[in-house]
């Protein structure tokens, strides 16, 4: 199984990528819609129909990510990244509320990229900078650490500050 947003644009007739489906849109719309421009994708486009015969009808057209999935899956996301750190260190990992506010804030506001995008900017701005804090940071004897601060440099690079 594997996810894509084909079919949510579309080339106009002057080649231009145009969006196909909007939020706004009824399901059976944005389904219809979907699917339509999937089928024009590998038989025009790619000249492949056998590839999407192979697919066949296993096409789940999923709607747009709100604010409040994707806080959701923001939030799962989160809870997986301190299971990772409590079963590779041993250590319970917290995170302030006002971080966690300001991180899912970051997060989740483009949510066009779907919930990987979600992922992608959690590693960037809070999984890559915790690995260095927790590097830097002295674990021995510790049994949980906090994540009191989240900031950039004048680099834009993320930082993590621990207790």
């Amino acid at each position: 199984m594997f996810t894509s947003n084909l079919g949510i644009f579309v080339e106009d007739e002057h080649g231009r990528r145009v969006q196909n489906v909007q939020a706004g849109d009824p399901h059976d719309v944005v389904e219809s819609r979907v699917r339509g421009a999937i089928g024009d994708y590998f038989k025009y486009r790619l000249s492949r129909p056998e590839i999407l015969n192979r697919i066949g009808d296993n096409i789940v057209v999923f709607g747009f990510i709100t604010p409040e999935i994707g806080g959701q899956i923001f939030d799962g996301m989160l809870r997986n990244i301190a299971s990772r750190v409590r079963d590779e260190h041993k250590i319970a990992l917290t995170v302030a509320p006002d971080v966690q506010r300001k991180l899912r804030d970051l997060c989740v506001r483009d949510l066009s990229n779907g919930g990987r995008g979600i992922g992608n900017q959690l590693e960037s701005l809070f999984v890559n900078p915790l690995s260095r804090a927790l590097f830097a940071f002295p674990l021995e004897g510790r049994e949980a650490v906090t994540v009191t601060a989240l900031d950039a440099d004048e680099n834009r690079i993320m930082t993590v500050r621990l207790e």
